[in-house]
């Protein structure tokens, strides 16, 4: 019993081990040594965003980890907070209404995440969201969807 004890606790800290923190203040975001996944948006968007929805989509099986709600930093590419909020439920939908004065947008996602028939694996995954700001848009409402992958074992 105690074996395989130690055996299921050195595997979770091997799992949640191997996704470092990502060196981040209230100040910046080091992209230069970000670990995790870096997603460039597609299109870009408005320097005026009035609201800001994130929905996480988790792959059959898998759930937020209870007690751990994700969070989210926007920051401006020079390192200026702009938001910083704790997601109590997905999708999460706050009102922005700030002026982002820069030539791109940072969303840092922080999400712990496990299967929900093995709380004992869980996983910490990071996202950062890189939106370019296009000036001569008129506001709107930024939806950030991220789709979560399965690991595969």
């Amino acid at each position: 019993m105690m074996k395989s004890l130690y055996v299921l606790l050195l595997g979770s800290l091997i799992a949640l081990g191997a996704c470092q923190s990502v060196k981040i203040n209230s100040d910046s975001i080091d992209r230069n040594s970000f670990i995790g996944e870096r997603i460039l948006w597609p299109d870009k968007i408005s320097p005026q965003v009035n609201t800001v929805t994130v929905n996480i989509v988790f792959p059959p099986h898998y759930k937020i980890l209870d007690d751990a709600n994700p969070t989210i930093k926007l920051m401006t590419a020079e390192g200026k907070l702009i938001e910083d909020r704790l997601m109590d439920k997905i999708p999460f939908t706050f009102n922005l209404n700030k002026p982002i004065n820069s030539a791109q947008l940072l969303a840092y996602i922080s999400i712990y995440y496990c299967r929900d028939d093995d709380i004992a694996m869980c996983l910490k995954k990071n996202v950062l969201v890189e939106f370019n700001i296009d000036k001569h848009l008129v506001i709107h409402t930024l939806d950030i969807n991220y789709p979560v992958k399965e690991v595969v074992d």
